[in-house]
């Protein structure tokens, strides 16, 4: 919902980074934001909301969990820049991913 292509939060992010050709766009680097306004906040209500999605009691639903994880991860790195990208690996992922116990 949050990055198809008729999603406000797109367009936003497009114009953002200096819009597309024929948009008026302005170039703002500093925002990162679908990092900050989209991922970060769904990440922090999944952590308090569901805790236990990390642990792989029922191993189907666990990877189904972690499939949703990792395949709304890919679609938000899709619509960011590289460096918002880089910026969300480096201090917001880490903890997150850790949680997951993909060690079984």
């Amino acid at each position: 919902v949050f990055f198809t292509e008729a999603s406000q939060l797109l367009w936003f992010a497009r114009r953002f980074r200096g819009g597309t050709a024929g948009d008026e766009g302005v170039e703002v680097p500093s925002v990162k934001l679908v990092a900050y306004s989209v991922v970060l906040p769904a990440l922090r209500q999944v952590q308090e909301v569901w805790p236990n999605v990390f642990m792989p009691a029922f191993p189907d639903i666990f990877a189904a969990n972690f499939c949703h994880f990792t395949n709304f991860l890919q679609a938000a790195e899709e619509v960011m820049d590289k460096s918002e990208a880089d910026e969300l690996r480096q201090n917001v992922l880490g903890d997150f991913q850790k949680r997951w116990k993909t060690q079984v």
